[in-house]
């Protein structure tokens, strides 16, 4: 929306829904409809016309007054965001504990910036637009949700990397979701990051993440979650930071479960026609 300049009718236009509010302006419909349709043509086309933004900018009617807010009524539903969404994993935990809860999860806006990233996000999603970098974005421009999810970038204090910190940029985007959370003040909040955070520059770089929750007044709790615990036969250690407006989530006595690689895999399948498996196939081992 901040790119297509809305609210400004002089500008691009949209009509969206997100959640309980559909916005619209006055349109001078008769003229859309005359602009849409080829002149002469009494037949009217069983498909529909695409118009872009730009064209029913132009059909906005000052002169007549703003139509109401058309309120939707939507039961159980559970809005979200996806920052820094990588292939959308913390996204997909989310959907099927909110719909093993009876909620409709709804995802009203998904940020990424990597391209191989954002071509999986866009197949496995195809009906979202992918929103680029969260710095761009100004925190009006957000659809209201209930909960943010973030797996703020982890290199900046990951022990494979240079471990500077907030000295390093990509380290600098937690205080983007801080932004957000302020400005926003959803319900709660699902942040995931890599197990070193918890030691980096001896516990200070997680005191300041927990100092600035504090201060937005959420009740937050976080661990080191290990993915063999939960049924991934993968050692994987991952600090998660989960908040709540309301009561202080509990991270602990999660039920164990333990798989091994042959008891996932898949039998019986094609095998998948890529460049790195034609590659494995003509190389000797």
């Amino acid at each position: 929306m901040e790119a297509l300049g809305y609210p400004n009718p002089d500008g691009s236009y949209v009509v969206y829904s997100l959640g309980d509010e559909l916005l619209s302006e006055p349109l001078d419909i008769q003229k859309l409809i005359l602009m849409a349709l080829p002149p002469n043509n009494i037949n009217v086309p069983f498909s529909p016309v695409i118009l872009k933004g730009k064209d029913i900018a132009n059909m906005v009617d000052k002169t007549k007054p703003s139509p109401a807010v058309a309120e939707v009524k939507q039961e159980h539903v559970l809005r979200f965001i996806d920052l820094f969404a990588g292939i959308g994993g913390i996204r997909c935990g989310l959907e099927q504990a909110a719909l093993e809860k009876g909620l409709n999860p709804v995802c009203v806006m998904t940020s990424e910036i990597k391209p191989y990233a954002v071509s999986v996000l866009k197949e496995n999603h195809p009906a979202e637009t992918i929103t680029g970098d969260i710095t761009k974005v100004d925190t009006k421009n957000i659809p209201d949700f209930d909960i943010l999810c973030a797996g703020f970038p982890c290199q900046a204090f990951s022990s494979a990397g240079k471990r500077q910190g907030f000295a390093d940029t990509r380290g600098t985007m937690f205080f983007e979701v801080e932004r957000i959370l302020r400005d926003k003040k959803p319900k709660g909040f699902i942040l995931e990051n890599v197990e070193g955070l918890v030691n980096h520059d001896g516990g200070k770089t997680l005191q300041v993440i927990i100092d600035r929750l504090h201060a937005l007044k959420y009740k937050f709790d976080f661990r080191v979650l290990n993915s063999k615990y939960f049924g991934v036969p993968q050692e994987r250690k991952r600090i998660y930071i989960v908040g709540s407006l309301d009561s202080k989530p509990n991270l602990d006595n999660f039920p164990i479960k333990e798989a091994k690689l042959g008891e996932i895999l898949e039998s019986g399948m094609p095998t998948e026609d890529t460049p790195f498996i034609r590659h494995c196939s003509n190389t000797s081992l």
